[in-house]
């Protein structure tokens, strides 16, 4: 049996060591992915990320004190380390169990949510789905959203897990962003990237004109 031990989080120790500004996101990513490969490898990765999600929404999110405590710095990790094999014990997964153990051990617990966060995510792109945000001016008609999902489908070669969002401010087109990545189709976006290029043609032809002047100046 394939159990979740601190060397299964090299890189998260590394992690440990980055900045606060730099740590946050990135830190619950190398957990998340040390996490997902060390569950795959146990062939238990479904039911791990299944697991993950019901813990936190059934015992830490409604248990506040409990929460308080694993996130706290005043109180010793072995009491913590006890608390969760009390709550949890026999619940869940030896594996994800081990996992939340290492997580109060290196007092980052509050880390938890952007770690299930990003595990939900791996794992979806792991089965070939990805998740996208697509935001129109107007709620799209049924037929015109499948066949929208459709052609993301045809475009991106993976299932899109689409969270459909209205901005009025968008007046037409569409803005899908995936990640940290934005496509801006929107009639907005192009009307701006229009006033980007006027601007930018307008500061260039101001300096040349100066250029010309000082030139003539010096002659």
């Amino acid at each position: 049996m394939v159990e979740f031990h601190e060397h299964n989080s090299e890189s998260a120790v590394a992690g440990d060591r980055m900045p606060a500004d730099v740590g946050g996101r990135r830190l619950a990513g190398i957990y998340a992915r040390a996490l997902l490969d060390a569950a795959k490898k146990a062939g238990v990765a479904q039911t791990v990320v299944e697991e993950l999600n019901a813990v936190i929404a059934d015992v830490f999110e409604p248990l506040t004190a409990l929460t308080a405590v694993l996130e706290s710095p005043f109180i010793a990790a072995e009491a913590k380390i006890s608390l969760l094999d009390h709550t949890l014990g026999g619940r869940v997964q030896p594996l994800l169990l081990n996992f939340l153990k290492v997580l109060a051990r290196r007092g980052r617990w509050k880390v938890l949510h952007a770690v299930n966060t990003q595990l939900q995510v791996m794992f979806e792109q792991l089965q070939g789905k990805i998740r996208l945000e697509l935001r129109t001016a107007t709620a799209l008609a049924k037929p015109v959203s499948a066949r929208v999902v459709e052609m993301l489908h045809k475009r991106l070669e993976a299932v899109p897990l689409v969270q459909h969002k209205i901005d009025p401010a968008l007046l037409g087109g569409a803005v899908i962003r995936i990640g940290d990545v934005i496509y801006d189709g929107s009639l907005a976006g192009q009307l701006q990237g229009l006033r980007d290029s006027v601007r930018q043609r307008f500061a260039h032809e101001v300096q040349r004109r100066r250029n010309r002047f000082r030139d003539s100046a010096g002659n």
